[in-house]
């Protein structure tokens, strides 16, 4: 899934969701998807964010401490 064309196009709540589920569904994309934090694009990084915020209260594992040092 090309992530960072799906949260580029306006969202709602259940549509972030949903972009979780899918990576629930597929623990492989987290990289890619987590990475959008860090986009040029403003929009495009916090809705990642606000995802990867979603993704941690499920699988709080999924966050090494690199992650956590990268987001400091």
């Amino acid at each position: 899934m090309d992530y960072r064309e799906h949260i580029n196009n306006p969202l709602s709540k259940h549509f972030i969701d949903k972009i979780a589920e899918n990576v629930f569904e597929n623990p492989v994309d987290f990289h890619s998807l987590y990475k959008l934090i860090f986009d040029s694009s403003n929009k495009v990084a916090w809705r990642a964010a606000w995802t990867c915020h979603k993704i941690s209260q499920k699988h709080p594992e999924w966050f090494s401490e690199k992650h956590f040092l990268e987001l400091a």
